[in-house]
């Protein structure tokens, strides 16, 4: 390995290192839940690696929303996944302000997440 290479790793770890053990600065994090769960919107259905928002259960996490203009993309997904229609939204900024989430969660083409950010 080579000298940068071992430096950046180095810088790597002493960044990443505190967050995977749940500390900062050498102070213990607490562990608990949250009392109310992240309140999550989805943006876009078009990427592959979607299936995952549904396929492993987070109960500290709640997905509020959905927004997917594509509706033959929602009845299908919808179906697979088991997703209300009732929570898809046609129109990004509406949903946003409607739900006013905690966090989105980008699941589309680049392009597609440029709109989102």
């Amino acid at each position: 390995m080579t000298p940068i290479r071992r430096l950046l790793l180095a810088r790597i770890v002493a960044l990443v290192a505190p967050l995977a053990i749940g500390a900062s600065d050498g102070v213990a994090q607490s562990t608990a839940m949250p009392s109310a769960p992240i309140r999550v919107v989805v943006a876009r259905l078009t990427h592959d690696h979607v299936g995952r928002v549904w396929g492993v259960k987070h109960p500290d996490v709640q997905i509020v929303g959905i927004y997917e203009p594509n509706s033959a993309l929602v009845d299908r997904l919808s179906t697979r996944y088991g997703f209300s229609r009732d929570m898809v939204f046609g129109d990004l900024p509406k949903m946003l302000d409607s739900l006013k989430p905690d966090a989105v969660m980008a699941f589309g083409s680049i392009r597609e997440h440029l709109g989102v950010v």
